[in-house]
């Protein structure tokens, strides 16, 4: 089992030098592993972002990852189990809030088979 504090701040430039993102991410990090039953990790990261620009361009998009200037939130959850000598199942859930945006959930499911 393992806990893990996160602290990044992040400073980018566009090539232009006009428009510039900062950004500190504070989070939890949770992992706890089986060799034989399953592994299991959880995180859950606040990030405020500072940005001089227009919010609604790709180049915002790609500065900003995928968030808003502001306070956001995300969160991930992963579960893998191995249950055969050939077969893993593995389970993710993504979230995040950005803003004043809707909670935007995701999740997928992949089942392995190794030959």
């Amino acid at each position: 089992m393992q806990f893990s504090l996160i602290h990044q701040y992040l400073q980018k430039t566009n090539s232009t030098g006009l428009e510039q993102s900062k950004s500190n991410k504070i989070g939890v990090e949770f992992r706890y592993s089986s060799k034989k039953e399953a592994n299991l990790s959880a995180s859950v990261n606040y990030i405020n972002i500072v940005f001089n620009a227009d919010g609604n361009s790709s180049l915002a998009y790609e500065m900003l990852e995928g968030l808003t200037a502001g306070n956001n939130i995300t969160w991930v959850m992963m579960f893998q189990k191995n249950l055969a000598n050939n077969l893993q199942l593995i389970v993710n859930y993504n979230g995040r809030k950005s803003g004043e945006n809707k909670i935007v959930h995701s999740g997928g499911m992949q089942l392995r088979a190794f030959f």
